[in-house]
């Protein structure tokens, strides 16, 4: 069924809340299911419906924030951030030991400008998971901040943990462009690409640090995970 072949894909991420929520009713389980269809064919407004019709009919806590995860998704692909925002929110105020949560929280949070909420937000997955994106991010947000030292401090602890993390050396080579060390600048801006980062970005954001006020100045990758959809979702139907 291609209902099935969709939701698969979205078994790694959210398999919990996919074989768990509304396990007590065949109907709305099937029913959860199929606004996820709805969710990743683009139809945000039939899964939107259906998300909010099983809201009403929820009985445990995962059934809730089953959900409001796939709510927030859908809120976030069709732009309506605040509502996205409002939907983590209500998990949290749950769980609040849902480290995913709160690093897609804080992504929005970035997108939005909103960086002392991003900070709070990372600081937050840390408090229930030792996460290396949390870390990068953390070290993005310093050197945003103009705090170099903590930057490299929290990028590098990212690194540590995952040595192929490209977004953490991304920073880096920014931080050691602005110290004026371009030998570790070049380093880490060729291992950003190495692991995956993109050429053109590091080189356009290295280039901008020349004239850039730092408040203005473009990422060079998003610093976190953001793209909530598996990789090739289309190909599947």
């Amino acid at each position: 069924m291609v209902t099935d072949r969709i939701v698969n894909l979205y078994r790694k991420e959210y398999n919990e809340y996919i074989e768990n929520s509304f396990s007590w009713s065949k109907l709305l389980h099937q029913k959860f299911l199929n606004g996820i269809c709805y969710y990743h064919l683009d139809n945000f407004d039939k899964a939107l419906k259906i998300f909010n019709s099983l809201l009403k009919k929820a009985k445990t806590d995962t059934d809730i924030c089953g959900v409001l995860t796939f709510k927030a998704l859908v809120h976030t692909f069709s732009g309506d951030i605040t509502s996205a925002v409002f939907a983590y929110k209500q998990m949290l105020s749950i769980n609040p030991a849902l480290p995913d949560i709160w690093l897609r929280l804080s992504v929005l949070y970035n997108n939005t400008g909103e960086l002392e909420l991003f900070r709070q937000c990372n600081l937050e997955c840390l408090k229930y998971r030792n996460d290396p994106i949390a870390y990068s991010n953390l070290g993005n947000y310093y050197f945003k901040t103009g705090e170099y030292d903590k930057a490299l401090e929290y990028s590098f602890k990212a690194i540590e943990m995952d040595k192929g993390l490209h977004l953490a050396m991304g920073t880096i080579a920014m931080v050691y462009k602005i110290k004026g060390d371009m030998k570790n600048c070049q380093k880490y801006a060729e291992l950003y690409t190495i692991n995956g980062g993109d050429a053109e970005d590091i080189r356009g954001a290295i280039e901008q640090l020349n004239t850039a006020d730092m408040s203005d100045l473009d990422d060079y990758d998003d610093p976190a995970e953001d793209n909530f959809r598996p990789s090739g979702y289309n190909k599947c139907i």
